[in-house]
């Protein structure tokens, strides 16, 4: 028997400060859409979904999955094998979907590209591939998913209905089976009270604004917003990725206009917004994390308008990750004071940043 490509990996390759998270944050000059992602979701029609499927069923689909895909030299992480902490890291680091945790046997994740390439098996469907870059680009990341759509293809009965499309264990994934996905900082937006009336528009297009942590206002997070499709019956791939493309220009060209006119007409109270930010993570010693997570967010855009000095693109990313509860809880071994820790996280950070 031929020698698979696939290999296990150690998990912590994944975890910690130096790890490379799915979505990294890193700026560029003055990035407002700072992610793509698609994602295709894909079942077996010999075996039932994975909430309803046997431990052997599970266990033939990873091996037809892992058989498939072989020639792709990913690596593979065995969830089950995880701790609770370990998963945590990888869904606040968006690599794995919070569903996934619940340690049921035969549930892989196979990667590569530093976590940007994703073929997660047994999840809510049999097969769900994800592929991630920065900016916007999502007919590229597209071409990679049906790439890999094919090679499933070539090689097995996938669940399809003539009338619906792709079959999925989710009515939202049934048709297509394709979410594109982005991540936009909005801060303007946020600070000019705009978000709903952005949300609005989309919600009128059939898209899908939310955002990325918190449901209600005040609890939204470091002004970082998801823009996704919603239906996936009825629209080709591609129209479907360029609506969602074309919507994440004008949110972009919206936020853009809102910080010229900010710095135009609300320039000192913006500028003190900056720097207190800067000094909550500085000096703080007891720190939350969406207090960590919107002054990160109000320095990214100082920087980027030019009321501080230039920060590196990689700052804002770093505080993303290592304000998580999930990463500290690493750290330290427990939850512990997770807030003091945080602080003093922060406290090393921006001096490092800002010198």
């Amino acid at each position: 028997m031929k020698e698979r490509s696939v290999k296990n990996v150690p998990i912590h390759n994944y975890l910690g400060e130096s790890a490379p998270p799915a979505w990294e944050f890193t700026f560029g000059d003055g990035d407002i859409v700072l992610k793509s992602a698609v994602y295709l979701a894909r079942n077996f029609a010999d075996y039932r979904f994975p909430h309803l499927a046997s431990d052997d069923e599970l266990k033939k689909i990873a091996d037809t999955v892992r058989g498939i895909i072989k020639d792709l030299a990913m690596e593979e992480i065995a969830m089950d094998r995880l701790t609770a902490v370990e998963g945590e890291i990888l869904a606040d680091k968006r690599i794995v979907a919070r569903c996934f945790l619940n340690g049921r046997k035969y549930r892989s994740l196979f990667l590569k590209n530093n976590g940007k390439d994703i073929i997660a098996v047994n999840e809510e469907d049999h097969i769900l591939i994800c592929f991630k870059r920065e900016g916007l680009g999502f007919f590229e990341l597209l071409d990679k998913a049906f790439k890999v759509d094919d090679m499933l293809d070539a090689e097995a009965d996938i669940a399809y209905d003539e009338t619906f499309g792709y079959l999925s264990s989710l009515p939202s994934r049934v048709g297509t089976g394709l979410r594109a996905v982005t991540i936009l900082h909005l801060p303007a937006l946020s600070y000019t009270k705009n978000i709903k009336n952005t949300a609005d528009i989309a919600g009128k297009l059939g898209l899908d604004f939310v955002s990325l942590y918190g449901a209600k206002e005040k609890d939204w997070q470091g002004n970082l917003f998801v823009l996704s499709n919603h239906k996936t019956i009825g629209f080709p791939e591609a129209d479907t990725v360029k609506k969602v493309e074309n919507f994440a220009r004008e949110v972009a060209a919206t936020e853009r206009r809102g910080r010229e006119v900010l710095d135009k007409h609300r320039k000192d109270p913006l500028a003190d917004v900056v720097w207190r930010a800067y000094g909550l993570l500085e000096h703080s010693k007891i720190l939350t994390e969406k207090e960590a997570l919107d002054a990160a967010s109000k320095l990214q855009m100082g920087s980027d308008m030019g009321i501080i000095d230039k920060i590196p693109g990689s700052f804002f990313g770093e505080i993303f990750t290592l304000s998580r509860r999930s990463y500290l809880r690493n750290l330290a071994g427990s939850d512990g004071d997770v807030e003091h820790l945080r602080a003093i996280i922060a406290n090393k950070t921006i001096r490092k940043y800002m010198k």
